[in-house]
C-alpha cells in the first residue's frame, strides 16, 4: 500500500491523509529514525509521509498568515482613511478659528499676528458686559412700565374716547420716558 502511494503524485489533501496515517502508526523517535536514514522502503515511506505532513502543516500556517496579512492590510487602509478624515477636520477647525480671529481683531490672521485666544476671550467678555448692561436697562424699563397705574379704581373715561384711560403723575411719566430714551440712545 505504501509503495503505491509513493509512486503517485501527492495532492495537498493526500498530504494530510499521509500525516494522519503517519500519526496512526505512532512511530517512536521519528527524528532519530530519520537521522539514521535507512534505505529500506518502509523508512523512506515514513520519511516521505512525515515530510509531506510537515509541508501540509506549513502550508496551512502560511494560508493562515496570509489571511492575517490581508486583514491587517484592510485595517491599515481603514486607519489611513480615518487619519485623512481627521486631518481634514483639523484643517476645517483651523480655518474656523482663523475666521473667528479675523472677525474679532480685524487683522489678516497671518501666523505672525496671532495672539492666541486672548482677542476672542476679550471680545466675548465685552459682549457679555454689553449683554449684562442691556439686561439691566430692560429690567429697569420693565420695572418702570409695570409700576404704571393700571388697576380698576385708577381708570377714568374721557369724553369722545371709547377706551378707558389711567391717570398718572407727570413726574412718573417723565421718569419712564427718560428711561426709555436713555435705553434707545445707548442701544
Amino acid at each position: 500500500m505504501l509503495e503505491s502511494k509513493i509512486s503517485m503524485s501527492f495532492p495537498r489533501d493526500y498530504y494530510l491523509e499521509c500525516a494522519e496515517e503517519f500519526e496512526a502508526n505512532r512511530i517512536d523517535c521519528v527524528d532519530q529514525e530519520l537521522s539514521e536514514f535507512n534505505h529500506d522502503e518502509e523508512d523512506l515511506a515514513c520519511e516521505l509521509a512525515y515530510t509531506r505532513y510537515t509541508l501540509a502543516r506549513e502550508e496551512l500556517e502560511l494560508e493562515h498568515l496570509r489571511a492575517q496579512v490581508a486583514e491587517l492590510e484592510d485595517q491599515k487602509e481603514a486607519v489611513i482613511q480615518q487619519a485623512q478624515i481627521w486631518r481634514q477636520e483639523a484643517r476645517t477647525m483651523q480655518n474656523t478659528v482663523a475666521e473667528c480671529y479675523k472677525a474679532v481683531t480685524g487683522s489678516t490672521g497671518e501666523p505672525g499676528d496671532w495672539n492666541g485666544a486672548k482677542p476672542v476671550r476679550e471680545a466675548i467678555s465685552e459682549l457679555k458686559g454689553e449683554r449684562d448692561r442691556l439686561r439691566g436697562q430692560i429690567q429697569e424699563l420693565s420695572s418702570a412700565m409695570l409700576s404704571l397705574n393700571r388697576s380698576r379704581h385708577q381708570r377714568i373715561m374721557i369724553d369722545g374716547d371709547d377706551e378707558p384711560c389711567y391717570w398718572q403723575r407727570e413726574e412718573w411719566v417723565k421718569w419712564i420716558v427718560e428711561i426709555a430714551t436713555r435705553a434707545r440712545d445707548e442701544a
